[in-house]
Formats: C-alpha cells, sequence, structure tokens
C-alpha cells in the first residue's frame, strides 16, 4: 500500500462483515507528486515506492484464524488516496513479501507423500498374476503419480497417476519377490513405502511324462525294472508308479524316476502301468498308462521273506518292574525287522504261541505288557508274510526269561531275597561293566540309586 502522508496512512480490513482491522501506521511509505501524476504506486524494483504491510496499527501482526469455506474481505481507507494495490493471504506467518508477492503466496512445498502397500501383505502366498493395491496421499491433496518397482530392479515397472493406485504384475517365476511403491506429489517430492516380501505359487504342474520302462506291450517276467521321465517349470520332485489302480508306489526323485516290481506278485495276464508326476508345490501331472503282459513259470514266488527280532534278542532277561530304567513293564517293544522282492504284506506278533498283534508298515512293532507273563520263560517270534500271490512266510523266535528288577541272584527265582542281597552287596561301588545286572537302573555303577530300588522291591515276588 501507499499513503498521501505520515498521518493518513492506514485502512481499514473488515473480514465476513464483522471483524475489522486497522492496518497501516509507521513505515507506510507515502507517495509524491511525481508518482501521483504517472499513476503508479506500486512497483517491483528493488526501490519499491511502496510498503507490504502486515502489522496493525499498534505492532502486531495481523494473524487470522480461518475457518474452511468461502470469507469476504473488504477494504476502506482510513484517508484520501490510501491505496491498496494488493493483498496476500498464506499460512506462511514468518514470510515477508517480496515484489508481486507471489513468494509468499505459493510457499514451496517440501513435504513427501505417504505411501504403503496395502496387498499383497508382508509373507503373503499368491498366484500369478500378482494383483497389487497401493495407498498413497500428500498434504497438497494432489498424489501426481505411483510407480511400483519389482525384485530391486532400477527402472519402474508401472506407474499409476489416478485413485485407487492398481498393478497387475504377471508372469513372475514361482518363489520368493519383493515390491516397493513411490509416490510423487507436483512439487516433485517423493517417497518410498516399505519393502513387501511374498511368494508366488508354483501352479504349473509337471509335463511330458514318459514311460521308458516297460514299454507299450511287452512281456515281462521275474523283476520288473519301471522308470519314467517328466518335466517341470520348477522341478519333479516325485513319481506314483500305480500297477492295476492299486496301491500307489511312491518313488521321491527327479526326473527320471525309477524302481523294480517282483511281477511273482501279479497273475499271468496283462496289467496296466500308470505314471503321475509331482512337483514341489505338489501339482500332479496328467496320469499316462501303457499296457504289459506278466508270463511267469508255473509256481511262481517261492522266496520267503527274511525276517529278525530286533528287540528282545535272544535269552534276553526282561524286567516287569516298572520302577526300573532300562524297561517299563506296561511298554516293552518288541520290533523286528522284515523285507522281500515282492514287498512285505504283514508280520505277526506271538507271545508263547498267541497272536498278540500285526504290523502292515515298517518299522514293525508291538507293545508288550510284562506284567501280564508269567516269571519264567517265554517265547516271543514275529511272522513275517510277502505279497507274492503263494503268500510266502518266515518266522524269527526269540527266548526271554521274565523277572523282577532286583532279582539278580546269579539263578533267576523270579523273587528278591537274602541271596540277591547278598550279589547285590558284594557288587556295591562297582562298575555295570563288572557287577552286571546288580546295576539296577542301569546307569554304569551300582550305587545308592540302585539300592533304592532293590530296596523297594526286597520281599516281592512275581507270578
Amino acid at each position: 500500500m501507499v499513503a498521501p502522508d505520515t498521518t493518513n496512512n492506514t485502512y481499514k480490513l473488515e473480514i465476513d462483515g464483522s471483524s475489522c482491522y486497522e492496518v497501516g501506521g509507521s513505515g507506510v511509505q507515502t507517495y509524491t507528486s511525481a508518482q501521483d501524476s504517472a499513476g503508479t504506486y506500486f512497483s517491483t524494483s528493488s526501490t519499491n515506492t511502496s510498503d507490504w504491510i502486515h502489522t496493525q496499527s499498534n505492532g502486531s501482526s495481523l494473524d487470522v484464524s480461518l475457518t474452511s469455506g468461502a470469507h469476504t474481505f473488504k477494504m476502506i481507507g482510513d484517508a484520501p488516496n490510501v491505496v491498496v494495490d494488493r493483498l496476500v493471504v498464506t499460512q506462511d506467518l514468518t514470510c515477508v513479501p517480496q515484489g508481486t508477492g507471489d513468494n509468499c503466496a505459493n510457499p514451496p512445498d517440501n513435504t513427501p507423500p505417504v505411501v504403503n502397500v496395502t496387498a499383497p501383505t508382508s509373507g503373503a502366498s499368491v498366484n500369478n498374476p500378482v494383483g497389487v493395491s497401493v495407498n498413497a496421499t500428500d498434504d497438497s491433496g494432489v498424489v501426481s503419480k505411483v510407480e511400483l518397482y519389482v525384485d530391486d530392479s532400477p527402472t519402474a515397472y508401472n506407474a499409476d497417476t489416478s485413485a485407487p493406485y492398481s498393478f497387475s504384475v504377471a508372469n513372475l517365476a514361482p518363489g520368493a519377490h519383493k515390491l516397493v511403491a513411490k509416490a510423487y506429489d507436483p512439487a516433485g517430492n517423493v517417497s518410498s513405502s516399505s519393502f513387501v516380501s511374498f511368494t508366488v505359487k508354483d501352479t504349473t504342474a509337471p509335463t511330458n511324462v514318459i514311460i521308458t520302462s516297460p514299454t507299450l506291450g511287452q512281456t515281462v517276467s521275474g523283476t520288473l525294472s519301471m522308470s519314467a521321465t517328466a518335466s517341470d517349470n520348477v522341478g519333479v520332485t516325485k513319481f506314483d508308479f500305480i500297477i492295476d489302480n492299486g496301491t500307489p508306489l511312491t518313488v521321491v526323485s527327479g526326473s527320471p524316476g525309477s524302481t523294480s516290481l517282483d511281477t511273482t506278485t501279479l497273475s499271468n495276464a496283462a496289467h496296466t502301468l500308470k505314471v503321475i508326476a509331482y512337483d514341489a508345490a505338489g501339482n500332479p501331472s496328467a496320469p499316462v498308462t501303457i499296457s504289459f503282459t506278466v508270463s511267469n513259470a508255473a509256481g511262481g514266488d517261492t522266496t520267503a521273506p527274511t525276517v529278525s527280532l530286533s528287540a528282545p534278542l535272544n535269552n534276553a532277561v526282561l524286567n516287569a518292574d516298572s520302577a526300573t530304567k532300562p524297561y517299563n513293564s506296561k511298554a516293552y517293544a518288541v520290533t523286528a525287522a522284515a523285507s522281500d522282492a515282492s514287498g512285505v504284506k504283514q508280520v505277526v506278533f506271538k507271545v508263547d504261541g498267541t497272536v498278540k498283534a500285526t504290523d502292515i508298515t515298517a518299522p514293525y512293532t508291538y507293545s508288550l505288557d510284562l506284567s501280564t507273563l508269567s516269571c519264567g520263560t517265554h517265547t516271543i517270534s514275529a511272522v513275517a508274510t510277502d505279497n507274492s500271490v503263494n503268500q510266502n512266510t518266515a518266522t524269527a523266535t526269540a527266548t526271554v526269561k521274565v523277572t523282577l528288577a532286583a532279582d539278580i541272584a546269579g539263578t533267576l527265582d523270579c523273587k528278591v531275597g537274602l541271596a540277591d542281597f547278598s550279589v547285590f552287596g558284594a557288587n556295591y561301588g562297582k562298575t555295570a561293566a563288572v557287577a552286571g545286572r546288580a546295576d539296577i537302573n542301569g546307569d554304569g555303577v551300582v550305587g545308592i540309586a540302585d539300592w533304592s530300588i532293590f530296596g523297594a522291591s526286597y520281599n516281592k515276588q512275581l507270578p
């Protein structure tokens, strides 16, 4: 503004028809007749002939809080020839207008947008193509664009200039990936979201399954070698070989996969072999099937399986006292190992000739309650049967003695008495390698722990 003289240098500012401020006072540039004749009261030169005034006549800064929406300013000079050239409304309370005042009317924007990836979430497992959603806001109210970067690429995968910001990322290889979004505002400020790590699922099944053995229509006998190949975008991990739609014989293997079959377990006739390949994600291939014929000599498989008892060993002494360390009287594990070229159909466990349990899956085992056995000698056996047409069998047997843990005399009499105490006392303090069964708890030395078990069992007798 400019004023005619130093005493007539204020004007009134009315806001919304109510608040009225007297603006001006000392420091207001007075104009000259030359300026009056030129009709110029404002200049953008370094020697302004007008002053920017931002204070009331009492010297305080004219800072006004306004609500959101439209407002009306009315300016009235207090004296003739008071000229108001320009009014600047700005949020920058510290800015001193220069020239035309645009430096205050448009303060610089140094605040970057806020941006985050809302989908996929971190750790998610997703399918191709990957849908990506981004949320971005800016204090100016405008986000000029959002860029998406995938797997540390220096080049943006794509950009979106309008909300809601979304992308579709195609052809990512199965496995781990990460992405980040960058948002820009009109002032050129940019910010980046946090990295989001995710996994692309493998949904592509193996293809090109080829059965390389046997060949289509081949006549086979004896042991048949079966093999197949397949391809996958990541890798083949296993094959199922299925005879006549029976139980699959699974081979955990990359391509090629192979296994063998005792054809004496099959009838002399036509049969089918179906093969299915799998990848690490569990995607199954389309099945491939061929036919072949079995022709074996009369009689078939007559070879018995092999079977052995891993526990108990022959002549073992089994303690029926549940307080002892080596054995638990109610859960002694009888274990057998069995094998056959045609496969093992089952293992039957017997105690003293009586069937107690049947197991069809290796490792073959049976939990025997020793407390149900009388004191003395017993026979434990495992009978294995193969998968051949003849169902050949083989038997493994172990003779054991069942007694109390503290029955440690040389001759087992199935009761704990003075004879056992004599053996225990003579071995007290010795190592188990010398002391034998006197090391009742099996800790390697005959000591106080064994005495505790012995004392608790004194006068006990096993039926």
